[in-house]
């Protein structure tokens, strides 16, 4: 190579729009110039040489024709930014001399020659291509296809979305999606405390039951009645935060909104790497996540996942099996098909609640502990075993017209055995408990088809969307309750016998849905208006096994949404919007009228902030939320419920996120939440729902060491501040707010990467509670240590 001893430099041109720029940057190829860390895999020339540029604080433009069809071998490790081009250009007949401070000339190397120099090619900035569905650029997501189905900027949505990269994740290390939502603005993770087979999440004061997580934009169960349901985030690309309600493109869902989760898909750019963990409570894990290309147009992916670990609270674990594999093709520049196949089981519990005199409140015999169990070791149990494949495709029909359609099947069992507290006796210290038993099945089938047109009438810009999706499920559910033995909170003996009762519920459900949408995303000037509507038609059959009774329900709904945008050329984007969502309600009024599904509604205002310049992203948004046809108590027919109840929740929200080029990540968000029951005829009226605090902060720093002697060194730290909540529907008793310290340590060398985190580092007690007998412990201090290797 060229190198040797001589000056080299780089002095990049001018950032393009969206870019972050690298003024009077120098690199000077010299024994002393500092010394960067490098990870970049083997892959195509044009893409290693774009990520070259990222990772050296320099930018880089493809380089054409020159590039085409070449590889190159890839650099991992630490090294001076000449160094890492002579190892990128390893093996593919180039070879270059910097001849100014801007411009590189590229020389072939013919056998029997010497070089034949060629053109000059000037050196300027780009970045790496991001869509919807792929990796982002550290912590900051540029796109999203969660808030209109369509690969979107975040900044032209006019709707707050949250997305946690890949990135965010790896650095975070969240055992489950709630942890991994943890540092987002307008949701409450771990609502529920510590639950390793269930992610409590709040979205903007609504609380997210299970089955209501989607996936690749289709839900991964059909409610609550399978049982509890915990997706891998190891498996994950992305964890996206649509707020507010969402059914115009999705169908049925909670008017707080919804999660998506974007698996990862293989790709042609290879993907190699394999790490161990270990780490309190006895935790042990090992991962592996590897994917390239395996043929001419075709690629593959393959994660896998396999833990062993205890938990907080004795004779609790969280073990977890997991594959997935998947294979994309190509069989046309315009057309793609991914399938992917995973399979999870687990073996855990779900924590039903300790009692709040003991917790929350006082109690005369002292505090229960953290890791008290309230059931019996040798009874107690819960497995769930989870298969699901889906077929992921898109053809372009030409350049206005693409089709896409995502088909997933799955199989869901579920079986489990617990006892739980009931209550306390009179001397608060023995508590009365129910045996519950749980058996149950679901075949689910999801599909949903979009066409896609892009076209221009007159100046005006159309991104047109029309699409019908459907969703069906067969559920074979069977419980039993029963009186189980009492046990002592503060001295627990356990080994008391239990007896399974006998089933005593059981049904078979079929739940179907189907939805027609359209959407037209549309652009005048600066302008951007969003106009969506969707007709839903949902339907239950239910067979119940002891009674053989058949009861069938039949609903409908019309949801829309329109939302306004304006384009400041610095990057500053205010919207308004509006939007609707409706869920079904199941059982009848008196009368045997079927219960109308809930509706909610949604104003909001705020703005956007991407800075043309840096790589950051801002959202400021007000909101007023209702929840409407709420269920409440009957006045005049005892033991029946009408539908006059209406939940209502405005706030305010913050979120930002910023990677800056010297090499420090940083995230901060603010959210307020007045939530009230307006409409009621119980005694929640006027009250503030469970577990939904007023006013939550967060803040998160990492700084890596680009270069220099300690090159590949980082930090990372967070404060969570969760308010004050009320404990119950009635507001009888409050649960103190609390406020946690994580941190990280990182050290990249060569091609490992060792991490050391904590989370809620000084321990600090914090619970949640939504009954008198319902209070649970959120995460203590958490330690993981981890060390991954990737070539």
């Amino acid at each position: 190579m060229l190198l040797g001893s001589a000056l080299v430099a780089i002095s990049p041109a001018p950032a393009l729009a969206g870019e972050m720029p690298v003024s009077g940057v120098q690199v000077v190829a010299q024994a002393d110039q500092g010394r960067v860390r490098f990870s970049i895999p083997a892959q195509g020339l044009e893409n290693a040489l774009n990520q070259f540029g990222r990772q050296a604080g320099l930018q880089v433009t493809t380089l054409g024709a020159l590039a085409a069809g070449l590889r190159s071998p890839g650099v991992s490790g630490t090294f001076t930014p000449a160094e890492a081009l002579d190892r990128l250009l390893a093996g593919t007949g180039l070879t270059y001399r910097f001849t100014d401070a801007g411009t590189v000339a590229l020389s072939m190397l013919p056998q029997g020659s010497g070089p034949v120099e060629l053109p000059p090619v000037n050196v300027q900035g780009r970045r790496g291509t991001e869509t919807a569905w792929g990796p982002a650029d550290g912590y900051v997501a540029q796109r999203s296809a969660s808030g209109t189905k369509t690969d979107t900027p975040l900044s032209e949505t006019p709707q707050s979305v949250s997305v946690v990269t890949r990135a965010q994740l790896d650095e975070q290390k969240p055992r489950q999606i709630s942890e991994a939502l943890r540092y987002t603005a307008g949701v409450r993770s771990e609502a529920g405390g510590l639950q390793m087979q269930h992610d409590g999440i709040q979205i903007r004061g609504f609380t997210q039951y299970a089955g209501y997580l989607y996936r690749d934009g289709t839900r991964e169960t059909p409610g609550a009645y399978l049982g509890f349901h915990a997706p891998e985030p190891y498996n994950l690309e992305r964890v996206e935060v649509i707020k507010g309600p969402a059914s115009v493109l999705y169908g049925q869902s909670s008017p707080g909104g919804l999660v998506n989760l974007v698996t990862k898909r293989p790709g042609e750019t290879p993907v190699n790497e394999v790490e161990v963990q270990g780490g309190s409570f006895e935790r042990k894990q090992v991962a592996a996540d590897i994917g390239g290309a395996l043929a001419d147009r075709v690629s593959y992916r393959l994660v896998a996942l396999a833990r062993d670990s205890g938990t907080q609270v004795d004779h609790v674990d969280d073990n977890r099996a997991f594959i997935a594999g998947g294979l994309t093709f190509r069989p046309g520049d315009d057309t793609t098909i991914t399938l992917l196949l995973d399979h999870q089981r687990d073996d855990s519990l779900y924590l039903y609640g300790m009692p709040a005199a003991g917790t929350a409140l006082s109690n005369a015999n002292g505090k229960i502990p953290l890791n008290r169990f309230l059931g019996e070791p040798d009874f107690d149990s819960t497995y769930l075993n989870k298969t699901s494949f889906s077929a992921l495709s898109q053809h372009h029909l030409d350049e206005a017209w693409t089709f896409r359609q995502t088909l997933r099947f799955s199989d869901h069992d579920y079986d489990s055995k617990t006892l739980y507290v009931t209550g306390l006796q009179a001397n608060q210290r023995i508590a009365n408990r129910n045996v519950y038993r749980r058996l149950a099945a679901a075949r689910v089938f999801t599909a949903d088809n979009q066409v896609e047109a892009k076209f221009e009438t007159g100046p005006v810009g159309h991104t047109a969307l029309a699409g019908f999706d459907y969703q069906h499920a067969s559920l074979d559910v069977m419980t039993a309750t029963g009186t189980g033995p009492t046990l002592d909170l503060f001295s627990p003996s356990y080994g008391a016998a239990v007896s399974i009762p006998a089933f005593n519920s059981g049904n078979d459900q079929k739940v179907a849905q189907y939805g027609f949408y359209a959407q037209d995303q549309l652009r005048y000037g600066d302008w951007i208006l969003v106009l969506g509507g969707r007709q839903d038609r949902a339907t239950t059959e239910t067979y119940n096994r002891f009674t053989a009774g058949r009861t069938e329900q039949d609903d409908r709904a019309f949801t829309g949404r329109a939302g306004l945008m304006y384009q400041f050329d610095f990057g500053l984007v205010p919207y308004v919007s509006y939007a609707e969502s409706f869920e079904p309600v199941s059982g009848t009024a008196f009368g045997g009228k079927p219960f109308d599904p809930e509706t909610g509604r949604q104003k909001e205002i705020g703005f956007k902030f991407q800075p043309k310049d840096y790589n950051s992203f801002i959202t400021v948004s007000a909101f007023d939320l209702q929840r409407q046809n709420v269920t409440t108590s009957d006045p005049v027919n005892t033991g029946f419920s009408v539908q006059t109840g209406e939940v209502s929740s405005r706030g305010l929200e913050f979120e930002g996120k910023a990677g800056l080029a010297d090499g420090l990540d940083l995230i901060a968000t603010y959210t307020y939440i007045d939530s009230e029951v307006t409409r009621s005829n119980g005694t929640d009226l006027g009250k503030r729902p469970v577990q939904s605090p007023a006013h939550m902060a967060s803040v998160w720093a990492d700084y890596t060491i680009r270069s220099g002697d300690f090159a590949g060194f980082g930090i990372g730290g967070g404060l969570r501040y969760i308010g004050d909540t009320y404990g119950d529907s009635t507001n009888s008793f409050e649960v103190s707010g609390f406020t946690l310290v994580d941190a990280a340590l990182h050290y990249d060398w060569n091609s490992l990467r060792f991490s050391l985190n904590a989370a809620n580092l000084f321990d600090k007690e914090n619970l949640s509670c939504r009954s008198s007998t319902g209070c649970t412990y959120g995460a203590g201090r958490t330690v993981i240590g981890a060390v991954r290797y990737r070539w």
